[in-house]
Formats: C-alpha cells, sequence, structure tokens
C-alpha cells in the first residue's frame, strides 16, 4: 500500500486541518473581529467551524476503518495536545513575559 494513501495517514493529516480551522473559529474572531458585533463573530465562526467539520467527519470515517472509536479519539487528542503545545502555548508564555 502507498503511504500517502493509507488510513492512518490520510486521518491523522484531515484531524490535524480540521483542528487547526477549529482553533481558529474558536479564537480566531478575538483578534480579526474584534471592532465586530458579537454575532458577526459568531457567524464566521460557524462558517470557519464547517470547514473543520468537513474535514473531521471523513476523517473519522476513513479512520475507522483502521482503528476502533476509543483509538480515534486518542489520536485527536493526541493532535489537539500537539497543536496546543507548538500554537497556544509559546503565544501564552509571551503575553506572560509582556
Amino acid at each position: 500500500m502507498n503511504l500517502i494513501s493509507h488510513p492512518l495517514l490520510v486521518t491523522a493529516l484531515m484531524l490535524a486541518v480540521s483542528n487547526l480551522f477549529m482553533t481558529f473559529a474558536w479564537y480566531g474572531h478575538l483578534k480579526n473581529l474584534a471592532g465586530s458585533p458579537w454575532y458577526v463573530a459568531a457567524l464566521v465562526s460557524w462558517g470557519i467551524a464547517l470547514f473543520e467539520y468537513l474535514l473531521q467527519v471523513p476523517a473519522n470515517r476513513i479512520g475507522y476503518t483502521e482503528l476502533s472509536l476509543g483509538q480515534l479519539k486518542i489520536l485527536q487528542e493526541v493532535i489537539t495536545l500537539m497543536k496546543r503545545s507548538i500554537t497556544e502555548v509559546p503565544l501564552q508564555f509571551k503575553n506572560f513575559r509582556d
């Protein structure tokens, strides 16, 4: 089997990208739409979250061909922790030093 088409790799990559979309949907409006009404921020966030779901749902369906439900959940949590350690923790320490 080709590594690029391996279900575990495809699942992990799709979940990683979907996680980035969701992070931006959750927190991107705080910086980018700070001057907009809350309902505009909510609509923009929901629009971004749509792309997250368009990646997450197929990723989970692909991953379920190789992994159990519990293993998929663990994979998602590992991806989330890795993403947070790379993106959010350094930003929090930067704000702490300022």
